[in-house]
């Protein structure tokens, strides 16, 4: 049986528009040997590192096998690669192949998100096909290639279009409120891939990107604590982000937050992949040292989750803002302030991906990590004190808060207002938006 990777590729569903003109992709001999040695190598680290590490087995040897046959069947490097990440997913849907860095970047100038069970238009770039065909923020994706978008399927459907085979355009049915059901057939515009630029030593070698401006835009507003750590009256607002870059960093915002009423802290969007940052935020806000859980691994030995607090930890109250992209540690960390019962939850259930994740890259005589194939392997178990896990299920808010289509539209935070209503601020919507948006986010990726 294809997953919804392989059939999602080739798919063609009578009553949608054209799809935009597909570019002629090559697809050589050195091309199936390439993605041949990529299965055989992806093959291998799963059965060296998933967890629990007795699964692999006959059953996922054999899917190996077909993916192998589908390979030399293929015409193409996007079927090639469906086959292997189907083959991959057929022993667990969390597995996830990384494809070879591409020769060129597809811009669909368009984002779109879960609030619920439903699917919303978030981003529309300022320049881009998106715009020219009329659509339009807080607009209900109501399919997408053919598929409706819920919680059962939002990920693969990420997966497949963003990461796993972007394509030169999307067929999409949208409905604005109040109005009837339109498709649309949106372009994407596709640009060189960016110059790797190669650095190094005698005994080291390193690569970057060649930065274009929006880039460098980008890259100073995540470095620069005070585009995400805000002081409202007594309360502090903190978009998270630091926890995405390394324990000094969070030390660096805890520091900012002392003095505070109170804390807002806004998780919603935000992928942690590292249980060293969140352990670091949770000593500065517990004066006293608890045992939070345990990685359970196989071969390794378990990581213990303990939280040593801190004699000048932040004291103050504190509200965690969560939403249906909030995933991995990001989802452990607000769980673990819920059963403590240090932190109110606000928002949307959690996405539920919560795992201790290990990526192996493919890497053969002259490929190097960085632009090779890979694969995200669940090398892990989180295993809160509770003995539960989020892993699957999300976390459910203490006060679910879902934004309307008509906030989406109007750039309305109502849930980061609530936020300051239950803390006795009085903040409108609008200006909660502007607070914790990041420029960036509004940004055309569209210079070289």
């Amino acid at each position: 049986m294809r997953s919804i990777f392989a059939a999602l590729l080739g798919m063609v569903v009578s009553g949608l528009p054209p799809a935009p003109a597909r570019a002629e992709e090559s697809y050589t001999l050195d091309d199936r040997r390439a993605a041949r040695s990529v299965l055989e190598d992806m093959e291998r680290a799963v059965e060296d590192h998933y967890y629990p590490h007795d699964r692999p087995g006959k059953a996922f040897a054999a899917r190996c096998a077909e993916a192998a046959a589908a390979i030399d069947r293929a015409s193409s490097n996007a079927e090639a690669f469906a086959a292997i990440a189907d083959a991959l997913a057929s022993l667990d849907p969390r597995i996830r192949l990384i494809p070879p860095l591409r020769q060129v970047r597809v811009d669909y100038s368009w984002q779109w998100e879960l609030v619920g069970n439903t699917a919303y238009v978030t981003q529309v770039d300022r320049e881009g096909d998106a715009r020219r065909q009329g659509l339009l923020l807080g607009d209900r994706v109501l399919s997408l290639e053919g598929v409706a978008p819920d919680r059962s399927n939002y990920q693969s459907l990420y997966y497949a279009f963003r990461t796993l085979a972007p394509r030169p355009g999307l067929r999409i049915q949208v409905q604005s409120p109040g109005q009837e059901p339109r498709w649309l057939a949106i372009a994407a515009t596709i640009r060189p891939q960016r110059k790797l630029l190669a650095s190094g030593t005698r005994s080291s070698f390193w690569t970057t990107w060649k930065l274009s401006e929006t880039d460098v835009r980008h890259r100073d507003e995540f470095f620069d604590l005070a585009k995400h750590l805000h002081r409202i009256g007594p309360t502090a607002v903190w978009r998270a982000i630091e926890l995405e870059r390394d324990t000094g960093a969070v030390a660096d915002g805890l520091k900012q937050i002392r003095g505070a009423g109170a804390l807002v802290l806004d998780l919603r969007g935000e992928w942690i992949g590292r249980h060293e940052t969140v352990l670091r935020l949770l000593d500065g806000l517990f004066l006293q040292g608890f045992d939070a859980g345990v990685v359970k691994r196989d071969r390794d030995f378990d990581i213990e989750l303990r939280v040593h607090g801190d004699s000048s930890a932040f004291t103050g109250m504190v509200l965690v803002l969560v939403d249906a992209q909030t995933r991995g540690y990001a989802e452990v960390l607000a769980r673990i302030l819920q059963l403590r019962q240090r932190g109110v939850v606000i928002g949307d259930r959690t996405m539920g991906r919560a795992f201790e994740e290990m990526r192996v890259y493919h890497a053969r005589g002259a490929t190097f990590a960085f632009a090779s194939a890979g694969v995200v392997v669940p090398a892990g178990e989180i295993v809160l004190a509770d003995h539960s896990s989020v892993d699957g299920t999300g976390v459910i808010p203490d006060l679910l808060l879902l934004p309307q289509a008509a906030d989406l539209a109007a750039r309305r935070d109502v849930v980061l207002a609530r936020a300051f209503a239950l803390l006795k601020q009085k903040v409108a919507p609008e200006d909660a938006y502007n607070l914790v948006h990041l420029a960036s986010e509004d940004d055309d990726d569209n210079d070289d």
